[in-house]
């Protein structure tokens, strides 16, 4: 009888302890994963619950009843895990898995913190200069001076073909120098990373600036400006020419050069032409040479009764060319350039309207 009752304590004792269980340290359980390149390495962590409770409970994962079911359930809710660093991971890099427990749910789990080393990240490919300089093909327009790469074509394979590239100073670019290629924003590394690139570390590609045309410095660079001078001189007079009902006596006050436009960075509104009348004048154009001139107008005018007077009007009129290109003997070729003509409000004296021009950046020419 005594041999019975002991078998029988101890089988009670076996069922209590599998009711009640062991103590885990969760951190034992805690598995990180680590993937991409090296410098772009991303972690992620989990845990091995099924083995957790298998030794919490010293029983196989499929043996449990509706208790420990249960029990089970507020044990996972019972603690939390997070991890300091999941991206942006090197080779050699720690990462630190901290448990948290909830010990008024469970008093099954132990918390802590676990270190973990990166390894084995793949090691990207290096962009170097030569790579990026054979791939773009790049296309210039514009100004000696004010160049501007208007097309650059990226022949780029795969990922990499998604590459936006850029140039350095562009709309200041000058023929014969190598204009720096630069990559659109930051972002493009994580891009680059993700196809498995990194920069080489004298990552600098150059790019030779061609085919802008030229435009001369001062007026007194183009080769045949007495040429041009003698064309705005005619078309001034002629605008100007004697008619029936009126006659205009024209004067040249002064004749301005300016090599650039206005910048087309600039954030300035353009109103340069808001006091003009039927006016050309080019605000944003380059090598553009003026006339400024005085005219008075004197125009027959009938009154109501048929008398026949002659009304006079002074304004201040303007002539010229813009898009005075030269080529490579300074020559400027006549048959492309752009007609400048208009005339402005009364209001506009003579001074103020040279103090215009001043104020655009022309300077007159002697």
């Amino acid at each position: 009888m005594k041999k019975v009752l002991f078998v029988l304590i101890s089988l009670v004792g076996m069922l209590f302890l599998a009711a009640c269980g062991h103590q885990a340290d969760v951190t034992d359980y805690v598995k990180v994963s680590f993937s991409g390149m090296d410098g772009a390495g991303r972690a992620e962590f989990s845990v091995a619950e099924d083995k957790m409770f298998e030794d919490i409970f010293d029983m196989d994962s499929d043996s449990f009843d509706k208790d420990t079911l249960k029990e089970m359930m507020q044990i996972s809710d019972a603690y939390k895990t997070k991890m300091d660093k999941e991206k942006n991971l090197s080779n050699g890099d720690r990462v630190k898995v901290t448990v948290s427990v909830d010990e008024d749910t469970t008093d099954k789990l132990n918390g802590g913190e676990k270190v973990f080393t990166v390894k084995d990240l793949e090691e990207p490919k290096k962009l170097t200069s030569q790579d990026v300089e054979d791939k773009l093909d790049v296309e210039f327009a514009g100004a000696n001076g004010r160049g501007e790469a208007i097309t650059i074509n990226n022949r780029f394979d795969s990922g990499l073909s998604a590459i936006n590239f850029k140039v350095e100073n562009n709309g200041k670019l000058k023929n014969g120098e190598d204009a720096k290629i630069i990559l659109e924003n930051d972002d493009v590394k994580d891009h680059l990373l993700r196809y498995g690139y990194v920069l080489a570390d004298d990552f600098q590609p150059t790019v030779k600036v061609e085919g802008l045309y030229n435009i001369a410095e001062k007026a007194t660079d183009i080769a045949n400006l007495k040429e041009i001078k003698k064309m705005i001189e005619k078309d001034a007079k002629k605008q100007y020419d004697e008619g029936v009902f009126a006659r205009y006596k024209i004067k040249q006050e002064k004749l301005v050069y300016r090599q650039f436009g206005k910048d087309p960075a600039s954030d300035e509104d353009d109103d340069d032409n808001s006091d003009s009348i039927g006016t050309n004048d080019a605000s944003d154009r380059d090598g553009n040479l003026v006339g400024i001139y005085s005219v008075t107008k004197t125009e027959k005018v009938a009154d109501g009764e048929g008398e026949i007077t002659d009304e006079v009007t002074n304004f201040i009129a303007i002539k010229g060319y813009s898009d005075i290109r030269l080529d490579d003997n300074n020559k400027a070729d006549l048959s492309n350039m752009d007609e400048l003509f208009g005339h402005y409000e009364p209001k506009y004296s003579l001074k103020s309207t040279i103090k215009k021009f001043e104020t655009e950046g022309y300077s007159e020419v002697k």
